[in-house]
């Protein structure tokens, strides 16, 4: 029996010796697909630098499994950029045969947004607008603070994270026809998110989890 566990502890150690030695990770985001209105195919590449710090870099490309419709948004053209450093935490307490890394992350994300809209408003300083055709442009930063945890096993690993920051949103019209006019809020096409011009700061919450293959040398 001592025996036994001995070869058992010995395969944990050697297991998690393997473990550590990750240098590069691709990963994807599946959940972001599942967004009605700005879904992304999000892939990734983390690089472990030592066993605090990693980087990891992501891209999304726009990519909808559902499509909510009804947005009034025409070719509407969007991507997700984020970089995010992490710190794992408690690395020399862990239990040596656990599978599980906490860390605290920083992250800041660009998500630029163009698209166009017919017959609908704008609101510059105190005048409502009505236009025939406009072309707009809706960039987003986000800076974030995240915790999450990593189970790593030996061919995946799976990234948890929850996370709260400041959503900095611009939004710029180049219309043509316009003129000022009545606001009918009653009429069902205004775009509320975008129906005024200027910058913008709102809290942003982020929840997600990504799959990761490690790569070893």
């Amino acid at each position: 029996m001592l025996l036994i566990s001995n070869v058992a502890f010995s395969q944990s150690y050697s297991e998690e010796e393997f473990l550590e030695i990750e240098k590069l990770r691709v990963h994807f985001a599946p959940l972001n697909l599942f967004d009605p209105v700005t879904g992304v195919l999000q892939l990734g590449v983390q690089k472990t630098f030592s066993q605090r710090l990693a980087v990891s870099l992501d891209h999304g490309m726009k990519m909808k499994v559902f499509d909510r419709g009804g947005t009034g948004k025409q070719g509407h053209t969007y991507s997700k950029t984020k970089a995010e450093l992490k710190y794992f935490l408690d690395i020399k307490k862990r239990v040596i045969w656990s599978r599980v890394f906490s860390y605290l992350a920083i992250e800041g994300m660009y998500f630029p947004q163009k698209y166009s809209r017919e017959d609908n408003w704008v609101y510059r300083g105190t005048t409502y607008y009505r236009y025939d055709y406009s072309k707009i442009n809706r960039p987003v930063w986000v800076a974030s603070l995240k915790y999450g945890q990593e189970t790593r096993y030996r061919k995946v690993v799976i990234d948890k994270f929850i996370g709260l920051g400041v959503r900095r949103l611009s939004v710029k019209h180049q219309t043509i026809g316009e003129r000022e006019d009545h606001f009918d809020h009653d009429e069902w096409s205004i775009g509320f998110r975008d129906i005024e011009e200027g910058i913008f700061e709102m809290i942003h919450v982020s929840l997600g989890v990504k799959f990761g293959l490690p790569i070893y040398w």
